[in-house]
């Protein structure tokens, strides 16, 4: 069965409509009003919703029953804001949810040097960040990276 876990979720309008096509669908933010409010508009809990620190694996994952199953990872605007020193631990979150043959979908804004608003990453950094266990894909669209767990 196909399980994606949906990175930095907020209300969750994506893992909704993913679960709405049959999918078994766990969420993950680190903001608990959004996860109370994601819950609010999933009264059939559709999706398995966690507050929990994307940058850690042991949280995203506590027990490891998503280790290595996970066949997409989707990140919607959310590793683009993490500062950079913690960035690694995202990348330890998905290398460890992810089934071999995982896609992974990553919407990023470009990186800023100045103002307000997200950090962004290119896909320079996002390749070195993933390692050589990832090949990329076509992306479906501006702003989106595509990556595939080698087998």
């Amino acid at each position: 069965m196909d399980h994606p876990v949906d990175l930095g979720r907020g209300t969750g309008g994506q893992a909704r409509a993913l679960a709405a096509r049959g999918w078994t669908v766990t969420a993950v933010d680190y903001a608990a009003p959004a996860v109370a409010a994601a819950r609010r508009l999933d009264p059939g809990a559709s999706v398995t919703w966690r507050t929990a620190d994307v940058t850690d694996p042991a949280s995203v994952d506590p027990g490891g029953r998503l280790g290595g199953t996970v066949t997409l990872v989707l990140d919607n605007g959310c590793l683009h804001g993490i500062p950079s020193r913690r960035r690694p631990g995202w990348a330890a979150a998905v290398e460890t949810l992810a089934a071999p043959g995982a896609d992974l979908l990553v919407r990023a804004a470009a990186p800023r040097r100045l103002g307000v608003g997200p950090a962004g990453i290119d896909a320079t950094d996002l390749a070195a960040l993933l390692g050589a266990r990832w090949s990329p894909r076509p992306a479906p669209g501006p702003g989106w990276y595509h990556y595939r767990r080698r087998a």
